[in-house]
């Protein structure tokens, strides 16, 4: 193979690369953008209705959160509390 036929595949390679890195960066913008959303405070009644929560069954959920506190009370399962030694 010639010097000129290793340059000319080596600058087809670099010239493919940029499309595809343009392409990727475009995809993980165009991903991240519809994430954010600013929510207006008339818009907050709608959000907490009942259709919108995770959980069909208050007590259930609240039970289950009581579980895992207790459970995993030394890493913190949930965003409530502190961090501690489990023995009480």
């Amino acid at each position: 193979m010639s010097v000129t036929t290793r340059r000319l595949r080596r600058q087809r390679r670099q010239r493919l690369r940029l499309p595809v890195l343009v392409v990727v960066l475009l995809a993980a913008a165009a991903a991240l953008v519809p994430a954010c959303a600013t929510v207006a405070p008339w818009q907050r009644g709608k959000l907490s209705r009942a259709t919108m929560q995770t959980s069909d069954d208050p007590a259930a959920a609240a039970f289950t959160i009581h579980v895992r506190r207790t459970r995993e009370a030394m890493r913190g399962a949930t965003s409530g509390g502190g961090p501690s030694c489990g023995c009480n």
